[in-house]
C-alpha cells in the first residue's frame, strides 16, 4: 500500500507540473465476480478466497465424514473487522461510465463496497452453506493457534499474505464516486459473502485440489496428498 501511494504521488505532481490533468481509481480489493458463470478464478486472491471455501467442503465430506465429526476451524483474524472486496466487473463499469462523463473534473475515486460484511458475517455464510461448526475468528496477530488441526494450519498458510485484511476496517470516503455512478452503474454489495458461497457451492460438484503448503500429519490420510495451485 505505501509503495502504491508513493507512486500516485510521483504521478500526481509529474502531471500538475505539466498541466495535465489526472483521474486516480482506488478500488478496495478487486476479486472475481462471483455471478459470471466461470469458476476457473485465476488471480491469487480469488484462487485463494475460493481456495479457503472450497478446502471447508473438501475437509468436510472426506475427514469430517470419516470420523462422523463436523470439523472446527479457527480463522485469524479480527471477527468485527469488515473485508472490503468489490468484482472486477464493476469496477471496469464504474471507471468506464466515469471516464464517459465529460462534465466531470480530474480526480480520486474509491470504488468499493458501501456496506462490507464483517469477518464473523463471512464465517456464519460458510457455515449455513457448508453445514459446518465452529468456524470462528482467532484474534490474535501472532500467538500460534493452540492445538491448531491439520484444516487450521492449511487455512492459515492459504490466507497469511492478506492476513492483515482480516484485522483491519479501512474506511473510505467513496461519495464523489457515488454522487456520479448512482443510477449508472449496479451498486454491489456483500461480495465476499456471495464470492465464498459461490465458491463453496463449486465444492460440491468441482475437482479442487489445494492448497498452498500441505503439513499432513499421520492421520490426516484425506489430505495427505494435497498439491499447490496457487500462484
Amino acid at each position: 500500500e505505501r509503495v502504491k501511494l508513493e507512486a500516485e504521488q510521483t504521478i500526481r505532481s509529474a502531471c500538475e507540473s505539466r498541466g495535465i490533468g489526472l483521474t486516480i481509481f482506488r478500488p478496495s480489493i478487486v476479486i472475481a465476480d462471483p455471478r459470471v458463470p466461470n469458476t476457473n478464478w485465476s488471480d491469487p486472491i480469488s484462487t485463494r478466497f475460493a481456495g479457503f471455501a472450497r478446502l471447508c467442503g473438501v475437509y468436510r465430506r472426506t475427514v469430517g465424514r470419516i470420523r462422523a465429526l463436523r470439523p472446527s476451524l479457527r480463522v485469524r483474524g479480527s471477527g468485527e473487522s469488515a473485508l472490503n472486496v468489490v468484482p472486477i466487473t464493476y469496477v471496469i463499469e464504474a471507471m468506464l461510465a466515469i471516464a464517459a462523463n465529460g462534465r466531470i473534473p480530474p480526480g480520486t475515486f474509491h470504488l468499493v463496497d458501501p456496506t462490507p460484511p464483517r469477518n464473523h458475517e463471512l464465517l456464519d455464510r460458510i457455515t449455513e452453506v457448508l453445514g459446518l461448526r465452529g468456524l470462528e475468528p482467532f484474534e490474535h496477530r501472532t500467538l500460534p493457534i493452540e492445538g491448531a488441526s491439520l484444516l487450521e494450519r492449511v487455512v492459515e498458510n492459504l490466507l497469511r499474505p492478506y492476513q492483515d485484511y482480516f484485522f483491519e476496517s479501512p474506511i473510505f470516503d467513496d461519495r464523489h464516486a457515488r454522487r456520479i455512478l448512482n443510477g449508472v452503474v449496479e451498486r454491489r454489495s456483500s461480495t465476499a459473502i456471495e464470492f465464498l458461497a459461490r465458491a463453496a457451492d463449486t465444492s460440491r460438484t468441482t475437482e479442487f485440489t489445494p492448497v498452498h503448503a500441505s503439513v499432513p500429519q499421520k492421520g490426516d490420510r484425506a489430505l495427505e496428498h494435497v498439491g499447490d495451485v496457487f500462484p
